[in-house]
């Protein structure tokens, strides 16, 4: 009689990272950065119905941080497969003298507090070497979307135009709600570009 095959519980956890992790770099990246006024958000999405950037009203990063990693580290250590996803919590401070929050949540369930600037999705590690290379604390909103652009430009062999893109903001100087999404039209202006339907030619990341 054949012996049952055998894993170990170890084994079986590398196993399950190293699932979780293929499948999440093939997947488009996103990248956040802090800038002179708040946090902003630039994924790659070609979607224009599908939002990976999404809002809750209310400063519950923390504890939202906390409930997907529960959610995820269970699934992860209980479940024959683990989910191949990350997720990304930002809050905004509230006030001038207050501090921004960034969660990263891994697939595991284990969470990494990020200062600065965070990616995710794709090739992340060499988007975080260009972003640890380029970034600089206080940037004004167009010269950090530059570098958020350039960062997900730097594993693709092609150019990324604003319709390859979603971006957003949550912005500390506003009232009320601090998020915002900046639309096609804006963003083209802030990179100083033309719009391709007038005849120019497409947004680059230079």
């Amino acid at each position: 009689m054949p012996l049952p095959y055998y894993v170990s519980p170890e084994q079986m956890m590398k196993d399950k990272a190293e699932y979780a992790r293929k499948g999440i770099a093939r997947g488009r990246s996103i990248v956040a950065l802090e800038y002179q006024d708040g946090i902003l958000l630039v994924a790659e999405n070609p979607s224009t119905l599908l939002h990976k950037i999404s809002e809750i009203y209310d400063r519950i990063a923390k504890a939202l941080a906390n409930a997907y990693s529960q959610a995820l580290g269970n699934i992860f250590t209980e479940g024959l497969k683990p989910f191949e996803v990350e997720v990304l919590v930002v809050e905004v401070a509230d006030g001038t003298n207050g501090k921004n929050e960034m969660y990263h949540v891994l697939y595991d369930g284990s969470i990494e507090d990020e200062r600065n600037y965070a990616a995710m999705g794709g090739q992340a590690e060499e988007i975080r070497r260009l972003l640890k290379d380029q970034y600089r604390e206080g940037l004004a909103l167009a010269d950090a979307v530059r570098v958020g652009i350039r960062a997900l430009t730097v594993t693709q062999n092609k150019t990324l135009t604003d319709r390859d893109l979603e971006v957003a903001v949550l912005d500390q100087k506003r009232a009320r709600r601090k998020f915002r999404r900046v639309a096609n039209g804006e963003l083209r202006a802030i990179l100083g570009r033309p719009d391709p339907s007038e005849g120019g030619r497409p947004m680059g990341t230079s």
